[in-house]
């Protein structure tokens, strides 16, 4: 997977656990199918605890300093926010969105703040 790629020593470990997850869940061999639904145990560190927006809670956590960092392609390389349906996914984008804009049209800068 390339979850590994660039990764720092120190999270090799994190990630390969990580990624065996994922595709054990992938080929079958974590869960339990009945033919409708499948289930299976999520370790409890793969949660990001949420107190109020959840949306925010994920993208706090994967990316702490996005607005500092926006201009900082090595910041987003080792970072991604996986989700298990696209109207999930699509609620964390508009939450970003959200973050960087002012408005949809208008780019977020520190000289187009209102004084």
């Amino acid at each position: 997977m390339r979850l590994l790629n660039g990764s720092l020593s120190f999270d090799v470990e994190e990630r390969q656990r990580f990624s065996k997850w994922v595709l054990g869940i992938d080929d079958g061999t974590i869960g339990e199918s009945n033919y409708v639904d499948n289930t299976f145990y999520i370790p409890p560190d793969f949660f990001i605890p949420s107190f109020g927006d959840p949306c925010a809670s994920v993208v706090d956590k994967k990316y702490p300093s996005l607005k500092d960092d926006l201009n900082d392609i090595s910041f987003f390389q080792d970072r991604a926010i996986i989700a298990p349906k696209n109207a999930t996914f699509d609620m964390i984008n508009d939450y970003i969105l959200d973050l960087l804009y002012l408005s949809y049209d208008t780019p977020y800068s520190a000289n187009s703040m209102i004084q």
